[in-house]
């Protein structure tokens, strides 16, 4: 399969905690938000993580875990 360079360490950080919010990718990677968010729905569309909804602090927050 192939892989950009950014979708790959997106990729890997999620292998390595489990799951992940654009949130806490963009923090990790010192990314903006929307770039973060964009790396994991490129993940998602290509069916390597799975997609779900988490309410935190009663908000819904959209959140990427390994398959």
């Amino acid at each position: 399969m192939h892989f950009v360079l950014s979708n790959r360490d997106g990729y890997r950080t999620i292998l390595k905690k489990g799951k992940i919010s654009a949130k806490d990718l963009s923090e990790i990677m010192k990314l903006e938000a929307n770039t973060s968010g964009t790396r994991l729905l490129n993940l998602y569309k290509k069916r390597l993580v799975k997609r779900v909804d988490e309410l935190v602090n009663g908000g819904k927050v959209l959140v990427y875990e390994k398959i």
